[in-house]
């Protein structure tokens, strides 16, 4: 690919790539941006909406609630008779123009006891109960009788307040209204006498005039303010006589979670997709809190997604031209700028080619430039000077290596002998270095094996004590049976002679289990220790309970000093890790101090101890011997360096330490001592060493 062609390509890819990184900033930006001005301006709206039909649902409770007051505030029952309350709910709807109907209802005989006499009396029913409806019809105030308030169902008005004694906003039902029936709203408060629920006093609001007031604005152009009763119905003046359930309409896919939120009142909003018009919208609910009830109502704001983003979709396509065009702009100019940079490289390139010919018959032209390009072809003429120079003293050089070429091939044939020579001596060292490493594997083995044997000695020499008892226990018990059976043949075996014969048979029987069982705890020991070393298995142990256990095969080496190992592992550790290993490092640097730090010592103290850091161990072994001299601790882990010659150390203890710890054990090793005061190995290894 030729420069020119590269400094495009790499030009307006970076150009490219800058372009599209921040159009998509600036596009995500301006989407988010303009959801949550669409999210503010929804929940302003319908805060707004709500806070004045909460205010006009609020005022019709309020009457309802002084009309209750007035009633029960009477004193008694019978003192307040009808005519005069009739009067009170008139003059309250006459002064009330928004209320569509202002109304009580009581249980039989609670008003005033003469339900008998009022039967069928104008505002009366066949049942002479008091239940009158003030109401406007054609703009006239009318007085009728209460209808349905007997039956029983979802769009009672009278029994849901009478039975629970609490204030009810009733959710939208159709009444009678003159000549049609019409959706209404019902606000009723309990009244209450001698602490019963007599009846209720009610105040009734079309539902038409308060969609007109939800409804009386839309947000952004074809944004949606809708009304929303607790049990689900959406209100619209579109058509109000066939209202849409929620569940069961233009939200069939809303979840379970958003209607609960609505049932409870919450302010918030959501994206929904909408079948009914196959699109997204937002969608802000604003609970609306009438009085003391428990059946918030809500303000439903819905805009369509489209609508929201159409400003941000534009600006991204304005974006997009703009950024098409300025490419388009950049890639002549860049093609420009190209040609006039490389034009004078090519240039530089064609003297370089003649003179890679010998060709240094135009050393004087070139381009007169100030610029980079200049300094190139200035360069290049000098280069070519040189060149020609050098070309020449070449020449005349040659003459004389070719005379000296006898000469150098004699020195050749020279080399070539002591290559030989030398590649003899790197065989015979890499023989020497194989019996080497034969050697040091035999040794490494043997270290194993000696520290095995003495472990074995000592065994042997714990096992003599319990084997030993076991011995002289049976033979007491042998002589006492002999006697016992002496006197069974001669019938002279009494009580005494059975329970003392019995008391014997029972010490031999527990001297013999204690004798055995630690004979078998000691071989056990030995067992998983010998076991461990010489297979190098992985697999999992609790570290505390392995080193005491290996504290316990390394009695027999302490005992002959009068030495004392102290394990210090109170906690449980469980690792996944080669118990042989660890078992022959921590046995090799007890060894070590015994040998070296106790050389000269009764009564030393060995202390190794564990404690677990996150996911690592960290183990610690030291003692109270004669340490190392500063010099010789640089040297410890090296293969055969021993302070021990003459008392045939190998020199390979700590170097088997450092390499079961590092290669095995996958962890690190450091030692520090101070002469006659101690020494102290820690490693840390990984509570798990991974495959």
């Amino acid at each position: 690919m030729k420069l020119k062609t590269r400094m495009m390509l790499y030009i307006i890819s970076s150009v490219t790539i800058i372009f599209i990184l921040v159009t998509g900033y600036t596009i995500n930006y301006s989407y988010k941006y303009a959801k949550d001005s669409a999210n503010h301006i929804a929940t302003l709206a319908s805060i707004q909406r709500a806070q004045e039909i909460e205010k006009e649902l609020n005022q019709a409770m309020a009457i309802a609630r002084s009309l209750a007051y007035v009633f029960e505030s009477e004193g008694s029952i019978s003192s307040l008779d009808r005519g005069r309350a009739n009067q009170i709910m008139k003059d309250v709807l006459n002064r009330k123009e928004d209320f569509l109907g202002v109304w009580t209802c009581w249980e039989p005989d609670a008003f005033d006891g003469n339900d008998s006499e009022f039967i069928n009396v104008k505002g009366h029913d066949s049942t002479g109960r008091f239940i009158p409806y003030w109401h406007r019809v054609d703009e006239k105030i009318v007085l009728k009788p209460l209808l349905y308030y007997d039956i029983d169902g979802p769009d009672n008005y009278y029994l849901p307040s009478l039975r629970t004694g609490e204030e009810v906003v009733k959710d939208p039902y159709r009444y009678p209204i003159g000549d049609e029936e019409i959706y209404i709203t019902s606000l009723v408060v309990p009244i209450f006498f001698n602490s019963k629920t007599v009846g209720v006093a009610g105040v009734d609001y079309s539902i038409h005039q308060l969609v007109e007031i939800a409804t009386k604005e839309n947000v952004y152009n074809s944004g949606e303010l809708k009304l929303l009763s607790h049990n689900g119905m959406i209100l619209s003046n579109d058509d109000l006589s066939s209202t849409e359930i929620l569940e069961e309409a233009m939200f069939k896919t809303i979840e379970k979670e958003i209607v609960d939120k609505i049932k409870k009142g919450e302010v918030f909003s959501k994206y929904i997709f909408i079948e009914e018009k196959s699109e997204k919208a937002l969608v802000t609910y604003v609970p609306i809190k009438i009085g003391d009830t428990k059946t918030p109502w809500s303000i439903v704001t819905i805009i369509p997604e489209k609508e929201i983003l159409s400003e941000v979709n534009q600006m991204l396509f304005v974006t997009a031209t703009i950024s098409l065009l300025g490419i388009v702009f950049l890639v002549g100019l860049i093609s420009y700028i190209a040609r006039k940079i490389v034009a004078p490289i090519e240039q530089a390139i064609e003297r370089a080619e003649r003179i890679a010919k010998g060709d240094f018959s135009d050393t004087n032209n070139y381009i007169h430039k100030k610029d980079e390009i200049g300094k190139l072809e200035f360069a290049l003429m000098n280069m070519e000077k040189k060149l020609k120079q050098s070309f020449e003293y070449i020449n005349t050089q040659m003459s004389e290596i070719i005379k000296n070429s006898e000469e150098l091939q004699e020195k050749d044939d020279e080399l070539l002998l002591t290559n030989e020579k030398l590649r003899k001596t790197i065989f015979s060292l890499k023989e020497a270095k194989e019996e080497i490493e034969a050697s040091q594997k035999y040794l490494i083995q043997y270290e194993k094996a000696k520290n095995l044997s003495i472990i074995v000695s000592g065994i042997s020499h714990e096992l003599k004590t319990p084997l030993g008892n076991a011995v002289t226990t049976i033979s007491y018990f042998d002589r006492e049976l002999n006697d016992f059976l002496n006197l069974a043949e001669n019938n002279n075996i009494t009580k005494r002679n059975l329970n003392e014969f019995t008391s014997t048979l029972s010490n031999t029987f527990k001297i013999l289990t204690g004798n055995f069982t630690s004979a078998l705890e000691i071989v056990e020991s030995f067992k998983t220790i010998a076991i461990d070393q010489t297979s190098h298995k992985k697999k999992e142990f609790e570290l505390c309970e392995y080193l005491n256990t290996l504290a316990h095969s390394l009695q027999t080496p302490l005992k002959k000093g009068n030495h004392q190992l102290i394990i210090q592992c109170n906690k449980f550790v469980l690792m996944n890790s080669y118990p042989g290993a660890l078992s022959q490092v921590l046995t090799n640097l007890v060894f070590n101090s015994i040998n070296h730090g106790f050389e000269d010592k009764v009564e030393g103290i060995i202390v190794i101890s564990a404690q677990i850091d996150l996911d690592q161990v960290i183990i610690t072994c030291s003692d109270n011997g004669r340490g190392i001299k500063q010099e010789n601790l640089s040297k410890i882990y090296d293969a055969f360096y021993t302070t021990s010659e003459k008392k045939g150390g190998s020199g390979l203890g700590l170097q088997i330490v450092m390499n079961l710890v590092t290669m095995v054990l996958n962890g690190t090793i450091e030692c520090e001592s101070t002469e006659q005061e101690g020494t102290t190995f820690t490693f840390v290894i990984p509570n798990s060493v991974e495959d």
